[in-house]
């Protein structure tokens, strides 16, 4: 058995937190005390803004929550290994007199631009970093995609020290309905027509999503081609300012943008999963044209319910998205055109081009044929769930310890 203290934020609805949480209930199914292989301690650490504190919410199944509310706090009890998914990034050595400093700790990162510069790190930005993680033997880390750990590169020598392990999808939340009777109701509440083909998007709402670029193919399909296209974006409002920063892209597009206002559904606040399954499978198609992602993991999460998704051919996506077309996900896979450049910043995101989204978009197809789903499903369940990214994240840990 080994003894592992997990920090995070499992009590709060932010994407880390979820990933967390996700990991710990999955973690508690294979190696809790029914295999007694992972003696777990927990910490909520600090958040990234004090004012997140307030908002607390445990929005997973009733077992799940209860999972969650359960593991044992830390208390300054020695253990083997120490788990960190923060932001900044938490490289910091173990302080606590039961916890040596020798302690080997493991740090989550995602670099969304295959970047990283001193300021991602929680730690005195006047010191050499990298000099700092090569000296110090006992600091590892882990990514959910091959574009994610290239901004680790700069910093760390020992690639064995930085272990990728993908995000998952619990497939008993994320499912295609048996019938339509949801996903009539759905679109009846928010308005959409039988006729109409609903694009949606889920997250932050922020610049490196491509929302922009997604309002520009919205109007190019509405209001230039008289198309019955509706786009539903469920924001972020309770940690990031969603709703200004739809406005302000929709101020910027320098024409008619009241009009296209008509054709947008803008839905806040947080959601259960069950809600956020139900309004994809509402939907025609998850559209995610991104411009920088660590991983994209509500396309993933979109595919498991049977929904369709637009992707750029090139960005951390890419990682599963292309495994997922090759192995019975094609139908559901809609790619556009993008190159990588990089900023004045030393930071990389795809290049798209409007007109390609437009010309994907008059092509799609909704597909409701159960034995394509099933492969595509059962495909996923085998190689992008949660108790499979558990495993390996067990693996890691185990090694970490044996071989520190």
């Amino acid at each position: 058995m080994i003894s592992v203290l997990f920090e995070g934020w499992r009590l709060f609805q932010h994407s880390y937190g979820n990933v967390l949480a996700f990991l710990l209930i999955h973690l508690w199914k294979l190696y809790g005390p029914e295999n007694n292989q992972i003696n777990f301690y927990v910490r909520e650490c600090s958040y990234y803004d004090v004012n997140w504190k307030n908002k607390q919410k445990l929005v997973y199944s009733p077992e799940y929550n209860r999972i969650l509310k359960n593991l044992k706090i830390y208390n300054g009890e020695k253990v083997d290994v120490i788990y960190r998914q923060t932001f900044p990034y938490n490289i910091q050595l173990p302080t606590s007199t039961s916890t040596s400093t020798s302690t080997p700790i493991c740090v989550f990162y995602t670099s969304e631009f295959a970047s990283l510069n001193n300021s991602y790190f929680d730690f005195d930005p006047r010191q050499d970093i990298r000099n700092y993680l090569n000296k110090n033997q006992n600091i590892y880390f882990t990514s959910p995609s091959e574009w994610s750990s290239r901004g680790m590169v700069r910093y760390l020598d020992d690639k064995k020290r930085d272990r990728i392990i993908s995000h998952g999808v619990d497939t008993s939340i994320f499912y295609r309905h048996s019938n339509d009777s949801t996903r009539r109701q759905i679109r009846q509440k928010y308005g959409i027509q039988d006729t109409d083909i609903l694009l949606i998007n889920i997250g932050a709402m922020t610049m490196n999503k491509g929302i922009f670029l997604i309002l520009e193919a919205l109007y190019s399909l509405t209001i230039t081609k008289n198309l019955p296209f509706k786009l539903l974006l469920k924001g972020s409002t309770d940690l990031y300012k969603s709703r200004e920063f739809i406005n302000s892209y929709l101020l910027n597009l320098g024409y008619n943008s009241d009009k296209l206002r008509e054709y947008i559904i803008f839905i806040d606040g947080t959601f259960n999963y069950s809600e956020i399954n139900d309004l994809f499978n509402a939907a025609d198609l998850y559209i995610s044209p991104y411009l920088a992602e660590g991983f994209g993991l509500t396309m993933l999460e979109s595919l498991a319910s049977g929904l369709s998704v637009l992707v750029p051919r090139t960005g951390s996506a890419s990682d599963y998205i292309d495994d997922i077309y090759k192995n019975g996900g094609s139908p559901y896979i809609y790619y556009v055109d993008s190159t990588v450049i990089q900023d004045g910043n030393g930071f990389y995101k795809n290049m798209i081009h409007t007109k390609h989204i437009v010309d994907v978009l008059l092509d799609i197809k909704q597909i409701r044929d159960d034995k394509t789903y099933l492969l595509l499903k059962r495909y996923i369940k085998k190689n992008y769930s949660w108790y499979k990214v558990s495993a390996d994240l067990y693996n890691y840990l185990y090694d970490i310890v044996v071989n520190h």
